[in-house]
């Protein structure tokens, strides 16, 4: 053997060495396993067939019903805003939901206003333009299509699916047309407005939110009158009716203009919600479509793995509804190994693969495609696991008390962006 032949000879087998003594002996210092975490993801994952909408195949989702049980209302989340494949498994889930469990309303991380406003008597949720008012990394994404088709499929049936929003901000076509002029129009009929520059005021604050939001520059003046005008609304009105609740959504609105924080947005997407279910919606089961950001519970597990000071924020819109709903709502989160993410009309980037102790490498282990996890089932098992590593919230890991949060975990081994709906 040549002299260049043996030195690459050694350099492999120190090579292999090294990868051998790293993977036997080090990577278990450098990653520690939970060993209880470890035992509860391979007794409790169960396999998902398949996440095809069009594919009959339901195999795993019985796990699922069983988890959510007689919850009434379901979260399901999204890691970002942007994954092809979990719009895909949460269209088939709602489909599964609809049929067999009695799910008939879903209500999006939209526009509360152009959503569930109607210029004509129609009842909340019974619209047709409903798609034109969802906000378009989900109107305009080609694997979400499935899911409106199935949404106008379903008004031939004796339950047909009714759609509604949650979102305090203004920022769809029905808003855009109908805001300002039928909010002045109802106050007026009902002889709110005390003189000429009071409802001068409030018209243009409203011009200036729609057109503006972020960018909006209202003086104390007006701010004061505006607020105090919703105020003297909100006691005047019958909270059953869709206007007072739009005075309060207003008011969010309005706040999360001028805030450094996402806390007024999320605590108004709660409270839409909340009424939503208590007037509209209160003799049926729901379905809220929005990110594992807005729906995980108990956001005072952040706070304390980290303190007040990671952000500006102290509560999120799951936090919010589960103070009030308790038992009746089921928190579910999506994760995913590995891919390529990025929203809509955006860049891409690469979802790093997760390090070994990392509960998506754990799922790994399973070789499944699509799997799901209930963290409600013998929750006994959990309360030695404390915090665990996942990245649920944009891709990014993070070490927090994860199953405190959600209630399960839709888990999907590879995700891509979605595909932009063609242009006719």
């Amino acid at each position: 053997m040549k002299t260049y032949q043996k030195a690459i000879a050694i350099i492999l087998s120190i090579l292999v060495i090294c990868w051998l003594v790293y993977r036997l002996l080090i990577i278990d210092f450098l990653f520690p396993i939970n060993k209880d975490l470890a035992i509860f993801i391979s007794e409790h994952t169960v396999e998902i067939a398949s996440i095809d909408p069009m594919d009959p195949t339901m195999v795993g989702f019985e796990h699922i019903a069983q988890a959510i049980g007689d919850s009434r209302v379901v979260f399901l989340g999204e890691q970002d805003h942007g994954e092809a494949p979990t719009f895909l498994a949460k269209t088939k889930l709602i489909q599964y939901l609809h049929q067999n469990m009695g799910f008939d309303v879903v209500v999006f991380e939209s526009d509360f206003f152009a959503l569930n406003f109607n210029s004509s008597d129609s009842l909340i949720g019974h619209r047709t333009d409903f798609q034109e008012n969802i906000y378009s990394i989900w109107s305009k994404c080609l694997e979400c299509q499935d899911l409106f088709e199935y949404i106008e499929a379903s008004r031939t049936q004796e339950k047909p699916i009714l759609i509604a929003g949650a979102d305090p901000r203004h920022s769809m076509v029905n808003s855009e047309k109908w805001l300002v002029p039928s909010f002045m129009k109802y106050m007026d009929d009902v002889n709110l407005f005390e003189s000429g520059e009071e409802k001068e005021i409030v018209r243009e604050v409203l011009h200036e939110l729609l057109e503006r939001e972020y960018n909006s520059e209202v003086n104390e003046r007006d701010k004061d009158t505006f607020m105090g005008f919703l105020d003297k609304a909100e006691i005047h009105l019958d909270d059953s009716i869709f206007w007072y609740q739009e005075t309060r959504n207003l008011r969010g609105f309005f706040y999360n203009t001028f805030s450094d924080s996402n806390n007024e947005r999320d605590v108004q997407m709660a409270d839409n919600l909340l009424w939503l279910l208590k007037h509209p919606f209160r003799d049926r089961k729901v379905v809220f479509w929005g990110s594992n950001s807005h729906i995980f519970k108990n956001y005072t597990t952040l706070i304390e793995k980290y303190g007040p000071k990671i952000s500006n924020d102290s509560t999120n819109m799951g936090s919010e509804v589960a103070k009030w709903l308790g038992n009746d709502l089921y928190i579910m989160g999506f994760t995913s190994l590995q891919g390529e993410g990025g929203r809509l009309y955006q860049e891409s980037y690469e979802i790093g693969l997760p390090d070994p102790n990392h509960f998506e490498a754990l799922i790994h282990q399973k070789d499944f495609d699509y799997a799901f996890i209930d963290f409600q089932k013998n929750p006994n098992e959990l309360e030695n696991i404390g915090h665990f590593w996942m990245k649920t919230l944009v891709h990014q890991p993070n070490y927090y008390a994860w199953h405190k949060m959600f209630d399960g975990i839709f888990y999907i081994k590879d995700t891509y962006r979605c595909t932009a709906v063609p242009k006719p």
